[in-house]
């Protein structure tokens, strides 16, 4: 039994790391793309990867509380030091993530969560507005958050210090 939920809690960090892989290649490949064809076509793809991120996210977070009840671990700090950088992690995520790379999908035309193919496109923001937005700091913020983040979880999860 307890061997299957390891299993099943590295598969779901295999998908989520994955999904969140092409979208960290991607928001460093914005910092360095200006066309907006392009750009469109980067966040279609980050977009795509979304359905591993998310099956693996809930793969994951299933098999890990299923982990701490099968391993004894509830009563043991690491866990909850765990769960607590994983909801800041995600909160952070959600507030910095979705709203950066919400405006960069508006700023090229798009709309949230849908493919270029889905919508009419609507306008795009001059070269220069377009230039500050991709040259800020939010996606080198957002990945050094998410690195840092998976780090703790990684060091945890593997020493169990306390």
């Amino acid at each position: 039994g307890y061997q299957y939920l390891l299993f099943a809690h590295l598969l779901g960090f295999a998908l989520f790391l994955i999904g969140h892989g092409v979208s960290m290649f991607f928001a460093a490949a914005l910092r360095r793309e200006r066309n907006p064809d392009r750009l469109r076509a980067l966040l279609d793809l980050s977009l795509s990867s979304l359905v591993a991120n998310y099956l693996g996210l809930l793969l994951l977070i299933a098999s890990g509380i299923w982990l701490g009840f099968a391993g004894g671990f509830w009563g043991q700090g690491w866990i909850w030091t765990a769960i607590a950088i994983l909801v800041l992690e995600m909160a952070v995520m959600i507030y910095m993530g979705v709203t950066y790379f919400g405006r960069v999908r508006t700023a090229v035309g798009l709309q949230p969560y849908r493919q270029t193919s889905q919508v009419p496109l609507g306008p795009v923001a001059s070269p220069e507005a377009l230039d500050r937005l991709l040259s800020g700091p939010q996606s080198r913020i957002i990945m050094a958050v998410g690195v840092l983040g998976l780090l703790a979880l990684i060091v945890l999860m593997v020493l169990k210090p306390f």
